[in-house]
């Protein structure tokens, strides 16, 4: 698994727990759960985008 596949996986659990108070911008979050916590700059689709524009 790559280091973006986890961090995708757990931002949608994080975002989807929303209601119930996770932050799926926390670093904390991913640190709790031992998954690297890509900036948002450095995300897979923001790389890919930009791409794209070149």
């Amino acid at each position: 698994m790559y280091i973006s596949d986890a961090f995708e996986e757990k931002h949608g659990a994080l975002v989807r727990e929303r209601a119930s108070g996770a932050d799926p911008e926390d670093r904390d979050e991913y640190r709790a759960a031992n998954v690297f916590w890509v900036p948002p700059a450095a995300r897979w689709e923001k790389l890919k985008a930009a791409a794209g524009s070149r």
